[in-house]
């Protein structure tokens, strides 16, 4: 005779009840064999500050446990806009952490996550190797972790390194736009990106709420507001997010210590 049971917390022990069905064949006095099946997923925060809901804690719960039977998974994260917002997000940030980048597993969670939830996942792969390095040397990965709901502890590492090579790579983007036509959301995320790669070769801080104070402060509200839900402004409005970008790009560099912004359009 057998059975499946949860624990639960009791006054002084925790606590496994028999089922009245299985009563007369596990009595007082009887030797059992206790094994752990499946560990129940905790939830752990980057920092006090936030605290998800009830329901987005269970669902951040039920989706550790899910994506942690499979042993390639070694730790999964919950960033971005979820931890923060209400109901303003477009879908849920998910940061996977594997062993090695197997392509099978990365493309088989996504179809996982959909199946199970029927939510909108966004799933970013690292590896295990990969990711201390990029916390050091990406401004990007880092602030993307600044706030964080995980599967289990973890601390940013406390040293951060400047890797002029990849914050060139970084500026590209941005760079483009001085003289290419684009959505304003692509205005808006280039703004958001050279912000806070200032923000990190100075120290800053790097959560979203912070590049997004600077983004208002730069642009006013209105218009990063309307840059983020990738509403047509005038080129007026345009040209104002170019010249920002522009001397961002110009302040990197003399930070870096090297160059011009190299289109001066």
């Amino acid at each position: 005779m057998e059975f499946v049971h949860r624990i639960t917390k009791g006054g002084r022990f925790n606590q496994i009840y028999i089922p009245k069905e299985a009563e007369h064949d596990f009595e007082a006095g009887d030797l059992v064999q206790v094994k752990l099946l499946q560990k129940r997923a905790g939830v752990y925060y980057s920092s006090k500050k936030i605290k998800l809901t009830p329901f987005k804690e269970k669902l951040a719960r039920d989706v550790f446990s899910l994506l942690l039977q499979n042993p390639s998974v070694k730790m999964v994260f919950f960033v971005g806009s979820f931890l923060t917002s209400h109901s303003e997000y477009r879908d849920i940030d998910i940061a996977v952490i594997g062993a090695d980048s197997q392509h099978e597993i990365q493309a088989a969670i996504p179809k996982q996550l959909s199946d199970a939830f029927g939510l909108r996942f966004h799933i970013l792969f690292f590896t295990e190797e990969q990711l201390p390095n990029l916390l050091r040397v990406c401004p990007l990965t880092r602030g993307m972790f600044s706030l964080f709901a995980s599967s289990m502890p973890f601390s940013l590492p406390t040293e951060t390194l400047r890797d002029e090579k990849h914050i060139e790579f970084l500026i590209m983007m941005p760079e483009d736009l001085l003289s290419v036509a684009a959505s304003p959301r692509a205005f808006y995320d280039a703004l958001r990106r050279v912000i806070a790669i200032e923000h990190f070769l100075l120290g800053r801080p790097l959560d979203g709420a912070s590049i997004g104070k600077e983004t208002g402060k730069l642009m006013g509200d209105q218009v990063a507001t309307f840059l983020a839900d990738n509403e047509s402004l005038p080129e007026l409005h345009i040209a104002a997010v170019r010249k920002v970008i522009r001397e961002k790009i110009a302040s990197i560099r003399t930070i870096l210590g090297h160059g011009k912004t190299k289109n001066n359009r």
